[in-house]
């Protein structure tokens, strides 16, 4: 009797790992078929309005040292519209605002794009003289594109977020973080010039924005390796396409200070804020982060 009630339940136990392994076995089967359809892209993955802001060096053959390239910031968004009877193309249209050099202008481009079954693809911007070439990497379901500008003499990469449609004060109330690197020029009024010209700067701080269009912060910031606290308050107003603008008066530990300003393009349904300062012989433009806490 003993032998056999060991047995039965030897058995017992040996069906009951192979039931389990066959239920594993099975699930991920499951898991690596939606893994798969999920992973699949198409031109409708990145439907709609996206973000990005970014900074990057212009030159080319004719621009042997790296201090004659050219520092440019850059935010702004587009929107991707799938063609109609097709899963790979489709048109884009833009609108930005770019510093060059310090120099700001606004810039409206049209273009085309093409996405492949693996996530990745190209764009082509018609925005200058010559036609901006992007290769694509589709992330996060179409929530996010990295990519890369692939035209000779330019040294850029960035990132697309999906945008809000619409906009208000509201939507940015809380705390954001940020840190970037920054270039002041530091060449005459008026003189265009490349990147021996600029002063380094970085800082990193956190901003406050509250419902009634006011906003507050604090900073540390490094103006070519001197380290100063800052302090700000200011206004921001935001439209309904969820571009918008900010003023900032800024007091700098020590003494001294001025009045900043800038564009702004929200996304990721508020959790990000594409930012560009717009002071002539500025060359800044980065990514606002909301805090964890106020998420």
């Amino acid at each position: 009797m003993i032998t056999n009630r060991r047995s039965t339940t030897t058995r017992t136990i040996n069906f009951t790992k192979t039931t389990m392994l066959a239920v594993f076995a099975a699930s991920l089967v499951v898991l690596a078929g939606s893994r798969e359809a999920w992973a699949e892209c198409d031109n409708s993955t990145v439907r709609g309005a996206y973000t990005t802001a970014f900074t990057a060096l212009v030159g080319g053959p004719s621009d042997p040292n790296v201090g004659d390239y050219l520092p440019v910031a850059r935010i702004g968004s587009l929107t991707f519209t799938p063609d109609a009877g097709s899963r790979t193309t489709g048109t884009l249209r833009g609108a930005d605002t770019i510093s060059i050099a310090g120099f700001l202008k606004p810039l409206n481009y049209t273009g085309t794009y093409e996405i492949h079954s693996d996530c990745t693809g190209v764009a082509i911007l018609n925005a200058f003289t010559n036609a901006t070439d992007l290769q694509l990497v589709i992330l996060n379901r179409g929530k996010e594109i990295d990519w890369i500008r692939a035209d000779e003499g330019l040294v850029t990469a960035g990132k697309f977020t999906a945008q809000n449609l619409k906009c208000a004060n509201l939507t940015v109330e809380g705390k954001y973080a940020y840190a970037y690197d920054y270039g002041l020029s530091t060449a005459p009024a008026n003189v265009f010039s490349g990147l021996d010209a600029f002063a380094p700067g970085a800082a990193s701080g956190i901003l406050t924005f509250q419902p009634d269009g006011s906003l507050s912060g604090r900073d540390v910031v490094s103006e070519e390796g001197a380290i100063r606290p800052r302090q700000f308050t200011g206004t921001y107003k935001l439209n309904s396409d969820c571009t918008g603008t900010l003023e900032l008066d800024e007091v700098v530990a020590g003494g001294g200070g001025d009045v900043l300003h800038a564009n702004v393009v929200i996304s990721a349904a508020g959790r990000e804020i594409n930012f560009i300062q717009t002071d002539v012989g500025t060359v800044t433009a980065f990514t606002l982060k909301k805090t964890a806490r106020d998420e």
